[in-house]
């Protein structure tokens, strides 16, 4: 017997990778399924489910493409990179979830939404940025073949001597908006 009502479950972007794989989106896929099959249990008692997640190393990934390939192709913006990521877990955590449910006989709808938030260009949290994006790095700067994503100033050190890839800004949203 299903309970009536919804529940919402808010995925962190650091659990839909394992930590130095280095894989980038096939990890992410990977890792869904452990995190669908325990999403399946939760729809199954509750019968409506919303997921949210992150997307923090995902966009890191995005990021290290970006440069890597800007002398051929113009990079993206960040804000191009932060929806790219969006569709890429929401359609991962769409097909993964759909196949989980419908292997355990569970009849729910998936679909999946991209969001858009507005945010004021002059908060300060552009000025003294604090989301790490990215890997981590197991010392303060960028491994000898890879090229940063952001200027050398932009890396974030993090504790234990460790540092992420680097560290946009990340200023509280004024106004979600669903869709683009």
């Amino acid at each position: 017997m299903r309970n009536k009502g919804r529940i919402v479950v808010a995925i962190g972007g650091n659990s839909l990778i394992t930590p130095g794989a280095g894989r980038g989106n096939r990890d992410t896929h990977e890792v869904a399924r452990e995190v669908c099959e325990e999403l399946s249990e939760i729809a199954g008692l509750f019968g409506s489910l919303v997921v949210t997640h992150g997307n923090g190393p995902q966009v890191g990934y995005e990021l290290i493409r970006n440069a890597q390939a800007r002398d051929i192709i113009p990079p993206d913006g960040m804000d191009v990179n932060v929806a790219a990521t969006q569709g890429i877990i929401g359609y991962f955590l769409q097909q993964v979830l759909g196949d989980v449910l419908e292997e355990r006989g569970i009849d729910i709808p998936v679909s999946s939404v991209i969001t858009q938030v507005q945010v004021k260009p002059d908060d300060s949290g552009f000025q003294n940025p604090t989301k790490p994006v990215g890997p981590f790095y197991t010392e303060v700067g960028t491994p000898p073949n890879r090229t940063p994503p952001f200027s050398p100033g932009r890396q974030l050190p993090w504790p234990g001597g460790a540092a992420h890839s680097g560290a946009p800004g990340a200023p509280p949203p004024e106004n979600p908006q669903p869709g683009g």
